[in-house]
């Protein structure tokens, strides 16, 4: 444990170079007597906020030496005693610095963690094992989980919905509501594919199936491939070049997009709420060709910011900030439900070192998810003062 004890009153400079620039977790006494001390209490934990543009300004007054101040710093207190009301308080308008008398936390954070450094960003991730299932039948166990969440009000993704309706079509067929049966059917009474392919998933796993049916699935796994290959061409031909060009200049990077896009899986990032929040194929391949590193190559979006992550670790990054908005994305939903959701420019969200923004579309899916980018003069300073 590391203690900072100043009789009178911090800096917001001192306090950022101290623990704010690292995010610590940090235990901090107020002033006997203080307005904010009467309000609070004379002991919080929890952590300082800083916006985009205030951590850039920060950055740049620690390393020019500017006359330090004494204002208002925005705090996230942790303590489950503090009132809803109060917690929103001090994390929208702050407490004053010179009424912080104390301050201790443990180091922790390395370097590559912190704001504006560019070297590539760690997690510790916790990866939960799921135990075997004792059920006989995975399908029946996941239709009932999908049931589970429907009847909580958890809003799906179209994949979760479509298997959804292609199981309880299997093993609930007489509780299929009117709504469900018109979604399932078409006009000529047939079940539609994207319901059709699930099920054919199931009976291709399950039993023996004819030569009529083994070419029926066929068709349908072509005519996903192509589907993905045609959303892949398509986000190449915005980056100003094509498939076939990437596989003559670049063979191992267009096997590598092949790979991603056949192997994606539509991921719901709301576990709670009724509006989905959800990447499909091509939101994924919007980010993977302007954001993720592992899949540059020469075009013209080269140069847009990139995550500072390994592309395996880009899910957890995403589920994390996801998860921290989803409460906000649900109440904009509830007013604005046919609106885009945008949360960008000072708006973003922190996590790890960086500042996120996310464009969410009507529909819930996710039409971009990036790092918003460092001004180079600031990461040019950052580097020369701790070099």
């Amino acid at each position: 444990m590391t203690n900072q004890i100043n009789n009178g009153g911090f800096t917001i400079e001192q306090i950022y170079s101290l623990v704010g620039k690292y995010d610590y977790t940090s235990s901090i006494s107020l002033r006997k007597g203080a307005d904010d001390e009467a309000l609070y209490g004379n002991n919080l934990v929890g952590v300082f906020v800083f916006s985009k543009s205030e951590r850039d300004n920060l950055e740049l007054k620690i390393v020019n030496s500017v006359e330090e101040t004494q204002e208002n710093i925005k705090f996230c207190c942790f303590l489950p005693e503090m009132s809803e009301e109060k917690a929103k308080q001090l994390k929208e308008q702050g407490i004053n610095t010179k009424d912080i008398v104390a301050i201790s936390w443990i180091p922790r954070t390395s370097i590559e963690n912190t704001y504006p450094s560019h070297q590539k960003r760690t997690l510790i991730p916790i990866r939960i094992t799921p135990p075997i299932s004792s059920k006989k039948d995975n399908k029946i166990w996941t239709y009932e989980f999908l049931k589970r969440l429907k009847q909580n009000g958890v809003g799906l993704c179209p994949d979760e919905e479509n298997r959804y309706l292609a199981y309880k079509l299997l093993f609930a067929p007489n509780e299929l509501s009117l709504e469900e049966k018109r979604i399932i059917y078409n006009e000529d009474g047939n079940i539609n594919d994207d319901v059709s392919f699930e099920l054919f998933r199931h009976k291709f796993s399950k039993f023996s199936i004819s030569r009529k049916e083994m070419k029926k699935m066929a068709d349908f796994l072509t005519s996903r491939y192509n589907t993905r290959i045609s959303i892949l061409t398509q986000e190449l031909k915005k980056a100003g070049t094509s498939l076939e060009k990437l596989k003559n200049d670049n063979p191992e990077m267009a096997n590598f997009l092949i790979a991603k896009v056949q192997d994606f899986h539509q991921k719901r990032f709301n576990v709670k709420g009724k509006y989905p929040l959800y990447l499909d194929l091509k939101g994924y391949v919007h980010i993977l060709l302007r954001h993720i590193e592992d899949a540059q190559f020469k075009n013209k979006f080269e140069d847009k910011t990139k995550f500072q992550y390994d592309e395996s670790d880009i899910e957890i990054v995403m589920n994390v900030v996801l998860s921290l908005i989803n409460k906000d994305y649900q109440e904009f939903k509830e007013s604005k439900p046919s609106a885009c959701f945008v949360k960008k420019d000072e708006n973003a969200y922190y996590f790890n070192g960086d500042y996120y923004a996310i464009i969410v579309n009507p529909d819930g899916c996710i039409a971009s998810f990036y790092k918003r980018g460092t001004k180079k003069h600031i990461t040019k300073k950052y580097y020369d003062y701790f070099v």
